[in-house]
């Protein structure tokens, strides 16, 4: 458990990306991050790690990597978003 406790930075990451999507009126990119932390990540690991004979540890250590993978990819997302939304007409790069 104490394992988890190293990823709440990553965790707060997530809970202030997905409403900085709502604040600029795209609400499904927040869910997304939520959905990739949950269902894509923690859970097929935690499937995986409990076969693979890592029982508790590897529930941790899932949702450890459920919410380091959310916080970077919703940081990209939300960067990418920010600097569309900010960048003048005729002036975005591809």
């Amino acid at each position: 458990m104490w394992t988890v406790a190293l990823s709440y930075g990553f965790l707060a990451a997530v809970l202030v990306e997905a409403p900085a999507f709502q604040a600029i009126g795209r609400s499904w990119p927040g869910f997304w991050i939520f959905f990739l932390r949950v269902m894509v990540v923690t859970l097929p690991l935690t499937v995986l790690f409990t076969k693979l004979n890592w029982p508790i540890t590897g529930v941790w250590a899932a949702i450890v990597a459920g919410n380091v993978v959310a916080s970077v990819v919703g940081y990209m997302w939300i960067t990418r978003a920010l600097k569309k939304a900010h960048a003048p007409e005729g002036l975005t790069k591809t």
